[in-house]
């Protein structure tokens, strides 16, 4: 394909009762036949100012409406008034150590100062913020203890939800600082709610906390979520979706999406015997074609940078680039920033483009990141055709930068890699 260039049910009685998570349900069909996974959560939120457990995983499938429950608890608990701390995984900084906490603690960043002085200076360096100019690496026990202590500090005003969606995708060293910190939330005003994907479940988090799964939809809950789509289908399209779905909601409502495209259903029929997640990646990528050029050349940079700041993306100019793709339901498109739909539509986007045009879009991300030698690194990387000492010693140099502010996972990565190059 050619990108332009690059070769338990809630109780909805009351607004502030025990158990409402669920209010506002008529305005999100994504959250139709999740009752019961909206009650234990709403249950969660109560215990940042009362008692009970204070994590909780939620995990499911691909298209299971993960995302969909978290950005509804962070609802509720504002309208309760807690504070609300969020961090989303992303691929693009996997290898980044610490990125995570730095996205989790951004606004809360002003409270570094009253921190006591050797937690303050551990959490700056690892954080990138202080030159290291020859200081040892801060140790790991004061970089996760200061972490605690500025998000109890945040806690003392107002109770606290730390939201984590997208875990599976976190770095080694933040998921170590949350999983420190969630250890230690007994009898404090905070609440831990970490998403991730069936089968991907952070090590640090797959036994020690409550587990809450989004399963498939039933047949009936399925059937109001088509019924809640624009054009709702009916008799033998109705009952393949379903079939074919097997209580996916986001699969629910994109085959709905697709067969209003093919009313015969013709492109589709053969997909039932594919993986869910490869026949949703199908769906997505069905809509690429018939983008212009300049908007596919924009979604496939976004999909390699991994990253929702557009300032950070070269040679986009004008919000017009982005509008065939929010259309087509692909992003969502909101000041200066661009969310891909699903991650599956980044999948969708990397596959519908050729290795040369992956590779030019890596080129062009590491020519505008000069001033991030970490990331101009690593998309370098990506780029590589083969072995390549001058990317080798930049990811070398990256792994001494990591192993200097603590983290030592990225650093053992970047080395990996860096040898793979060499």
């Amino acid at each position: 394909m050619d990108f332009g260039g690059f070769g338990d049910s809630s109780d909805s009685s009351g607004s502030g009762g025990s158990g409402d998570l669920g209010a506002g349900l008529e305005d999100s069909p994504a959250l139709l036949g999740r009752e019961s996974e909206l009650s234990r959560i709403a249950r969660l939120i109560e215990a940042a100012d009362g008692t009970g457990p204070r994590v909780l995983v939620l995990t499911g499938e691909p298209g299971a409406g993960k995302s969909a429950l978290v950005d509804r608890a962070i609802a509720r608990a504002a309208e309760r008034d807690c504070g609300v701390l969020r961090v989303r995984g992303c691929e693009g900084e996997q290898d980044l150590g610490f990125a995570g906490v730095h996205q989790l603690l951004r606004p809360v960043l002003p409270g570094l100062d009253r921190l006591p002085a050797h937690q303050r200076d551990a959490l700056r360096h690892a954080l990138g913020m202080d030159r290291a100019d020859g200081a040892s690496a801060p140790d790991a026990l004061t970089i996760r203890t200061a972490v605690l202590t500025l998000l109890l500090d945040a806690a003392a005003e107002r109770p606290l939800l730390i939201a984590v969606d997208d875990a599976q995708w976190l770095d080694v060293g933040s998921l170590d600082v949350l999983a420190f910190a969630a250890r230690r939330l007994d009898g404090e005003p905070v609440s831990l709610l970490l998403a991730a994907r069936d089968g991907s479940v952070p090590a640090r988090f797959d036994r020690d906390f409550p587990h809450l799964s989004a399963g498939p939809l039933d047949r009936a809950a399925a059937g109001r979520l088509l019924d809640a789509q624009p054009r709702p289908p009916q008799g033998r399209i109705r009952s393949q979706i379903l079939t074919q779905a097997a209580g996916n909601p986001l699969a629910l409502i994109e085959l709905t999406r697709a067969f209003s495209r093919d009313p015969a259903g013709r492109e589709y029929a053969a997909g039932g015997s594919l993986p869910l997640t490869a026949r949703l990646e199908d769906l997505f990528a069905a809509d690429l074609p018939t983008l212009p050029s300049a908007t596919r050349r924009a979604l496939l940079l976004v999909a390699a940078a991994g990253t929702a700041q557009l300032s950070e993306i070269p040679g986009v100019e004008g919000a017009e680039v982005w509008e065939p793709a929010e259309q087509a339901g692909l992003v969502r498109v909101d000041g200066g920033r661009v969310r891909l739909r699903h991650p599956l539509v980044r999948s969708a986007v990397q596959q519908a483009a050729t290795f040369a045009e992956r590779r030019a879009a890596h080129l062009a991300l590491a020519a505008a990141l000069a001033h991030e030698p970490d990331r101009r690194a690593w998309h370098l990387a990506a780029a590589a055709l083969g072995s390549d000492e001058e990317i080798a010693e930049a990811l070398a140099e990256s792994a001494r930068r990591f192993q200097h502010r603590g983290g030592h996972a990225a650093a053992a990565t970047a080395l990996e890699r860096a040898a793979e190059l060499t």
